[in-house]
This record gives C-alpha cells, structure tokens and sequence, in this order.
C-alpha cells in the first residue's frame, strides 16, 4: 500500500499542467534593477492581481497564510473541500479531524502556489502552518513534503522562532531552499545567516515605518528602509567572514514604488500588486536607477531619547559583543540544539534579549493588538522591539490560518 504522503501528493499534483516556456513583456526600468543587483518578487497569491502587473523580469512569488486565505474565502476551491476529505478519509480511516483539516490545509496551500507556477512557471513561497511554529519534527515533515511537490519551484517559508532558526537549519542542510521569514532587524538576520545559512532572510520594512507612525512616535519614513540596507550590509559582511553562508536578503512588506527606487541593490524585493502599481506610475527611466547599497537613511522621531527607548537602535546596529556571541554560537554542535538550548545559550552570553519569552498572556494581548503592536507597554517589560513585531506577525497569522481552517470546517 502506498504511503499516506505519497497519496496527498498525488492528490496535489492531481489536473496539475506544466506550462511551456511562456513569454511577457520586458520592462527596462526593471531589468535596470536586475542590472544593480536586485531580483523582482510579487507577494501576492491572487492570480487575477498578478497577472496583469508581471513581466518577464518577475522571478518569483510569495504566499503566507494571510494571502492563501484571501485566495480560499474568495470559495474558489469550495467544490475541492469535500472531495479531498472524502478521499483523505477513505484512504486513512482512523483520521482524527484535527489531521484531515492540516492535510487539506496542506493540499489548498500547494495549489494556490501550483496555479501561480501554472501561469508564470516561476519560484513560489509556500509558508507552513502556523500552529508549527514552535515543533521542530513535524515544520521539517512538512516543509520536506512542501518541497517534494515540486523541488523546481516550491521554496519553503519558515517563521522566526527560537525552534525556527533549527527548522531553517535542517532543511536548508537536506538542500531545501528556505524563506526564513518575519525578520525585523539585521541582528536576527545575522543570527539567521550564521547558524541557519537559509536561501533567504527578511526584513519586513513597511510595518516598521508603520509601527512609528501608529504609536505617534515620528512620521515613520525610512526606518524600515534604515534596517533593510542596515541588514544587507551585515549579510555581505557576514558572507565574506564565512564562505559557507549563502543567504539573501528579501526587502519584504514594501509599501511605496519608491522604495523599490530607494533600496535599489539589495539582493531581492517582494513587492504587493498596490506597490509594483505604484513602480509603473512613477515613470521611472533605466538611468534613474542606482545602487543604492550603503545609503544612510534618516529616520525622525519626536525626541531623540525615542530610538534608544523603544528599541529601535537594535533595528539597525550589531554590536562587535554580539558578533562575538555568534561566532561562539557556530562553535557549538548545534545539529543537537532546539529552541530551548538556543535561547539558553543567548540568554547567558548576550544582553539584548534577541528571543524574549513571552508569557501566555502576553501572547494573547499581542494577538488582539493585531500586526502592529502598541509599544509603551512593551517597553516597560524590557521587550525587543524587533522580536515583538516578530511575534506580532506571528499572531496575526494565526488569526488567518484559523479563518481558513474554520473555512475548511464549514465545507468538510
């Protein structure tokens, strides 16, 4: 009898068609980009938001669980729910309720990513369950069988947790490509790098702009766009250390056309449809195009006591000391490490609280907060800044992947 994997996959690849080599239009302004270094990415999973913005210089997409579920609740594959779970349930029949939702979960995540591959036969970002977050078995069962579907175009998403750093380090080492994702600052993505050594890191700059201007602490330009080349320069530095290290860096939640113009030279961009629009309209010609790399951005808060108070330093900032920990950190057989041990080691050997604990409740206020959290409070607990918006990135997942399991419920 065949393996339960080996059945879902079949039922994933089911109708499955691999386009021929299809041509689109070139775009100058854009290969300009390429020219100076920087890949293109769309960060959408609405095929019907992509198509009509895609050129030839787009190389990928990016799926989460907020844009799968937007693409489930539109109900284009209400008709696919209960066929699959008739066939899941037919196949395994002791299968408890909880596992049918995950592997269907599992099935509508492959064919969001499968009917953009179907269209651009392009890379595509599949993220794993949220719920998996902190299980380092079952994120590296799931992300091996994300990648098996199709090894050509799949890239796994893997979020940053303490457990996530090892998740992202077994399967980048079983030669998995992994999107290391809901980064905030250049020291998580040189913790990243160093231990992990993923296909790619993030920075997720617009929030960070966001998260200024919402708590009313300045006008929330260019801090994100600050902790982006911020991050960039320490990944090349990293690369050139340690000759091992291969990561990219993905500029992640851009907001404006323009900073796809101001972060010109950075390793990738994933830009949503509003932003790529806003490329377009701004008729900009190949020569307004430079490498931006190394450019110092200003950020302005209220007072000058704010970017120490709140955080915001470590956005951008690596401390020698830090460096130090890490190089210490690479020294440990970390083949043997979980998250636990992992936090540990920093919690003794670095200050800065890279992976704070939370407690119960406050992983419940920070769900309510939503995306952006609210920092006062947060400051008074000695919180990072940068982990804080991690986990509140995290959260709001989890309030999107519970919409599209309650999704499947209804229709299994």
């Amino acid at each position: 009898m065949k393996k339960f994997e080996e059945f879902i996959k079949e039922l994933v690849l089911k109708d499955f068609n691999r386009p021929a080599k299809v041509e689109y239009d070139s775009d100058k302004t854009l290969q300009k980009l390429i020219d100076v270094g920087t890949k293109q990415w769309l960060d959408t999973g609405q095929l019907e938001k992509a198509k009509p913005l895609w050129k030839k210089q787009f190389t990928a997409l990016t799926t989460n669980n907020t844009l799968v579920n937007q693409v489930i609740q539109q109900g284009i594959f209400d008709d696919l729910i209960p066929k699959v779970s008739s066939e899941i349930s037919s196949f395994k029949k002791d299968i408890s309720q909880d596992e049918l939702i995950t592997e269907i979960g599992f099935i509508l995540n492959c064919r969001v990513a499968m009917r953009l591959v179907e269209n651009f036969n392009c890379l595509v970002s599949v993220e794993l369950h949220p719920k998996f977050g902190q299980d380092i078995e079952k994120s590296v069962y799931y992300g091996t069988r994300y990648y098996n579907v199709l090894p050509t175009n799949f890239i796994v998403k893997v979020p940053l947790t303490p457990e996530g750093f090892i998740i992202a380090r077994k399967l980048s080492k079983n030669n998995i490509p992994v999107n290391f994702t809901l980064g905030f600052s250049a020291r998580q993505n040189y913790l990243a790098g160093a231990i992990s050594n993923p296909a790619y890191v993030n920075v997720f700059m617009g929030r960070l702009n966001s998260v200024i201007s919402d708590n009313k602490l300045g006008d929330g330009n260019y801090a994100g766009e600050k902790a982006t080349m911020a991050t960039q320069v320490c990944l090349n530095e990293l690369k050139k250390k340690y000759k091992d290290i291969k990561t990219l860096l993905i500029g992640a939640s851009i907001r404006s056309g323009q900073q796809m113009a101001d972060l010109a030279g950075i390793d990738v961009f994933t830009c949503p449809p509003k932003a790529v629009e806003e490329f377009y309209k701004l008729n900009l010609k190949p020569e307004d195009i430079k490498n931006q790399l190394g450019r110092k951005f200003e950020v302005k808060f209220n007072d000058s006591s704010i970017e120490k108070k709140y955080g915001f330093d470590a956005l951008w900032n690596i401390s020698d000391e830090f460096k130090k920990v890490i190089d210490d950190l690479r020294k440990e057989n970390l083949d043997d490490y979980d998250g636990k041990k992992l936090v540990n080691f920093l919690s003794k050997k670095d200050e800065s609280n890279i992976l704070y604990e939370f407690s119960e409740q406050d992983l419940a206020e920070i769900k309510k907060d939503g995306k952006i959290p609210k920092l006062d409070k947060w400051v008074e607990r000695k919180a990072p800044l940068d982990y804080l918006m991690t986990v509140s990135a995290i959260k709001s997942f989890e309030t999107d992947q519970e919409a599209l399991d309650n999704r499947i419920k209804e229709k299994i």
